[in-house]
């Protein structure tokens, strides 16, 4: 099949990885330098070997199985397939394949498209441009060729005369028919050696004698098969006087020469046919005027509904699916590239009769000719799936998935630019941090379903409040940042307004949502920094609208408020709060106070365990100095952990002596401490490492944690409790308040908290809650501890009700360990 070097070259230019195998084992028979470049395995080595020996098949049974597809659709497209290099990289491409029938046997040819990566696109244009410069120098030598076969042709000549036995042959027409000179008589004329086939069209043209050219073909005595071009004309009208004579040239070689040319170029349709895009070479003459001098056959699936043919007779009737809005870019770009003779390269859009939008990659290389034409060589290709998958990956990594709004990501990007512009021309914008009011309650109580429309429609309403040059961005969660770009450079005119914006944004977030057919309210905090030259970085920038955000939520929530320096002292302080904090849990400044629970006889029955800082310079400092600010950077964990480690200690100290032995002990664990993963196994490692009683052991935990995820509270909650560790629910009343999750919770006691306790002789309504948790307390089984009993009144309100246990000054202050009266466990009735 490759006999020929002519066609050898051909396929090695081809611009894509191709190979040919036989359909039958599947063995090949060659592949071109692409194929070779792509698998690293060249055509010595894989010539003679089939595809199941290099590893492109996993089995003959899958080869098989991929044939038989082929056979059922006519061509296999895009199947995906992985082949390991010989240098142990794995490349992953697409296998495109169809099969033809070449000297009575089957053949598949086959075209890899490397999916790990593309080759650059500069080779992929030198190749096509190779493929058609070669094309045009085969052309060129059968060109020569044939000239040089008319110049070189033996030609023979016949005449004959008015009398029957009056034929003469020229000495080259025996020499060429292979005859013996004086052999051939005039009532036979040689017609006997012509093929059978050709003698009804020889004997016509024989008796029209009207001068037309005949071709037939001679077999000569030898056996050997001539094609001859001959031509008859009558020398006299005069019939008793006629005249005839006949030139014959033999056109065997010329012939041979045609029918290979004609196979070369029946390959060449093939091959370009199924390439995945159309090879084309304009020319643009001395006057501008553009030409198509070739296109392959697969225009008509680039361009519906113009062919090939259609396309070389008006260069320009393409244009007319060209997207409006990408013409006179296309133009420029051919234009540029021709006058430049610069490589072109350039992304266009086709807007098709349906609507439908497709996006073409042309790629060429224009070479200068004479007479100021200019000839450009390439190859389009169709890369609407690539730009969708590169619109999809843009729209993934920059845009919020739920709301569509620029992610966190791209924010910054713009924010960076902005700070860049404002450095610049001292421009000065406005960055507003939105926070939606109470969304958590919203999302846990009616789902995150809800949550997401809710988020969407806020979403809305804000593009709606903003000019369109401005950003508005989604953070994540319920956090939201408006970006108001270029205001001016008049910091009070600025200030004002942002301020307008503000108050817009407050007014249109404030209308009730539609939400699953009911109308629900909801609020937003906002927070507003200036964008200004001041500003050193993004990150200072989003904090300091944080800041402003929070200094929102204090005011009550659902209002606007600037930034101002004072809120970057508070948020120093608590910086320093933090280092220092750090420094403290290393330092073992921290120390455990205890706080008496007793019973109705005023006898202590146990403790709670409060932390207090013995702080080097500021003395002692009580929990509402640093335990917030421990439970936003984290440190609640390593600080609860100490806690309980000191607690669990105390009750083995205690354990020892009968007077302190049942003695109980409450241990406050945070929200934080209570999801972390492991929490329940460092519960038990503490007890195990202390060996304290696990039933003395009571932990404190709060109604917020109970609003997400009451299956994992549970879970670990039953885990200790298996190891008879207790559990109370502190400031009972104050949170989440469902009494649906008291029958599911393993608890053993209720808190009611001092806000309820302070008021109960002076206001019904916290004597009814206070008497509603007692009775609740009791019908569930549980004890109930009244929290904040500082009067005699208090205490006797509550014992009369039925509360068995109570915790407040009036049975002692926090204190540490070495202050509580552990020799006289009983206070006298006051």
């Amino acid at each position: 099949m490759f006999d020929s070097p002519d066609r050898h070259l051909f396929f090695d230019h081809i611009p894509v990885a191709a190979s040919l195998s036989r359909e039958s084992d599947g063995v090949y028979v060659a592949v071109n330098a692409e194929w070779s470049r792509m698998t690293g395995l060249s055509q010595r080595e894989v010539v003679g070997l089939s595809s199941v020996d290099i590893g492109l098949w996993p089995s003959h049974t899958r080869r098989l199985q991929a044939l038989a597809v082929l056979h059922e659709t006519g061509e296999l497209r895009g199947l995906p397939l992985s082949l390991v290099r010989p240098d142990q990289t794995q490349i992953r491409f697409e296998l495109s394949m169809s099969r033809f029938e070449w000297n009575d046997e089957s053949y598949l040819l086959s075209y890899l498209k490397d999916v790990t990566g593309e080759r650059t696109a500069q080779i992929a244009l030198l190749a096509s441009e190779q493929l058609l410069k070669a094309t045009n120098e085969r052309l060129n030598q059968q060109l020569r060729l044939f000239e040089a076969m008319e110049s070189l042709a033996s030609v023979g000549y016949w005449t004959s005369g008015p009398e029957p036995d009056h034929l003469v042959l020229s000495k080259g027409l025996y020499q060429l028919t292979g005859l013996e000179p004086g052999s051939v008589q005039p009532s036979s004329d040689g017609r006997s050696w012509i093929l059978s086939e050709d003698k009804p069209a020889f004997l016509a043209a024989r008796e029209a004698l009207d001068g037309e050219t005949l071709y037939y073909r001679w077999q000569r005595p030898d056996g050997r098969v001539l094609t001859l071009r001959g031509r008859m004309q009558r020398l006299s009208d005069n019939a008793p006087s006629e005249i005839h004579f006949g030139v014959v040239q033999d056109i065997s070689r010329e012939r041979e020469t045609e029918l290979a040319l004609q196979d070369r170029l029946s390959f060449i349709e093939k091959i370009t046919s199924r390439l995945p895009g159309v090879v084309f070479q304009i020319r643009r003459n001395a006057d501008g005027v553009l030409e198509f001098l070739f296109i392959s056959e697969p225009a008509s699936q680039i361009y519906p509904g113009f062919t090939a043919q259609a396309i070389l007779q008006d260069a320009y009737c393409t244009l007319n699916l060209h997207h409006p809005d990408d013409v006179q870019a296309f133009k420029l770009s051919v234009r540029q590239a021709l006058q430049s003779l610069q490589p072109w390269q350039h992304e266009y859009r086709l807007l098709l009769p349906n609507g439908q939008v497709r996006w073409l990659l042309g790629q060429g290389v224009p070479e200068q000719e004479a007479e100021g034409a200019v000839v450009m060589s390439g190859f389009v290709t169709d890369i609407t799936e690539r730009k969708l998958a590169e619109e999809k990956i843009e729209q993934l990594a920059f845009y919020d998935a739920l709301t569509g709004l620029p992610n966190r990501r791209l924010l910054l990007d713009r924010l960076q630019l902005a700070l860049l512009s404002a450095a610049r021309s001292e421009s000065i914008s406005a960055v507003l941090f939105i926070d939606l009011d109470n969304f958590k309650d919203l999302n846990d109580t009616l789902g995150h379903d809800v949550g997401d429309m809710l988020l969407r429609q806020v979403a809305q309403r804000l593009q709606g409040s903003v000019r369109e040059a401005d950003t508005v961005a989604r953070l994540g969660g319920d956090e939201f940042v408006v970006v108001l770009e270029e205001l001016g450079t008049d910091v009070q005119l600025v200030t004002a307004l942002a301020e307008k914006v503000g108050h817009k944004i407050l007014l249109n977030l404030n209308h009730a949502y539609e939400l699953n057919k009911q109308e629900l309210l909801s609020t937003p905090s906002i927070g507003v920094a200036l964008l200004s030259k001041q500003v050193k970085s993004v990150d200072e920038l989003l904090k300091q609208a944080d800041l402003a955000m929070y200094e929102s939520k204090s005011a009550g929530r659902n209002t606007m408020r600037f930034f101002d320096p004072t809120m970057q002292a508070l948020v120093a302080q608590r910086t320093a709060i933090d280092r220092e904090l750090r420094l403290a849990l290393k330092r073992s400044e921290l120390v455990l106070f205890y706080q008496p629970v007793v019973d109705e006889q005023a006898q202590m029955v146990g403790v709670e365990a409060l932390v207090r800082w013995q702080h080097p310079r500021r003395g002692l400092l009580s929990p509402m100095e640093f335990i917030d600010q421990a439970e936003q950077s984290g440190l609640i964990l390593p600080l609860g952990q100490w806690v309980l480690r000191k607690a669990c200690e105390q009750l083995v100290q205690w354990a020892a002596q009968p007077a302190t032995a049942q003695l109980t002990m409450a241990v406050n664990v945070s929200a934080r401490q209570f999801r972390h993963p492991e929490f329940v196994e460092q519960v038990l490692e503490v007890m195990r490492a202390t060996g304290v009683a696990a039933h003395l052991l009571k932990l404190e935990i709060t109604e917020s944690l109970l609003v997400t995820d009451m299956l994992e509270v549970i879970e670990k909650m039953q885990a200790l409790r298996t190891m008879q560790v207790t559990f109370s629910l502190d400031d009972f009343g104050t949170g989440y308040s469902s009494l649906s999750y008291l029958k599911r919770l393993p608890l053993d006691q209720l808190k009611i908290d001092q806000s309820f306790v302070r008021d109960v002789l002076t206001d019904s309504h916290d004597a009814a809650i206070a008497q509603t948790v007692i009775t609740l307390g009791q019908s569930l089984n549980l004890s109930v501890v009244a929290e904040g009993v500082e009067t005699h009144g208090q205490w006797q309100f509550l014992a009369q009700r039925g509360c068995k246990l109570f915790q407040g000054y009036l049975f002692g202050k926090p204190v540490p360990v070495a202050q509580l009266p552990l020799s006289c466990l009983s206070w006298p009735l006051v």
